[in-house]
């Protein structure tokens, strides 16, 4: 008996780490994308396509003193898996969805 309750003392520490982790992404902490074009050519058929790509950008702190800084262009908060056929080929990308990021002022990762 003593046992089980020692697992299920485990399973409810590991159940409530992964709400505590779950309730800071639902905060909205995460990295932010920026978006790039580019020119996709498959089989001689070519099309130019908006990807995302992650941003050295965060929409929080990384310590306590960190200072925001002007990213200068739209960031997203998220990305959707997307694809399209190129020249008879499917083609998939990380696409930006959703709205920018309404605020410029974001923190820099500083290369974490």
């Amino acid at each position: 008996m003593k046992r089980a309750r020692t697992i299920l003392l485990i399973i409810v520490l590991s159940a409530v780490t992964a709400g505590i982790t779950a309730s800071t992404s639902l905060r909205g902490l995460n990295n932010l994308y920026l978006t790039t074009s580019t020119r996709v050519t498959i089989n001689g058929v070519s099309r130019l396509l908006t990807l995302a790509d992650i941003s050295p950008y965060r929409n929080f702190a990384t310590s306590p003193t960190q200072p925001t800084v002007n990213a200068g262009r739209p960031l997203y908060t998220s990305v959707t898996l997307t694809w399209v056929t190129i020249g008879g080929v499917p083609y998939t990308y990380d696409a930006p969805s959703g709205l920018p990021w309404t605020s410029t002022l974001v923190y820099d990762d500083q290369g974490q």
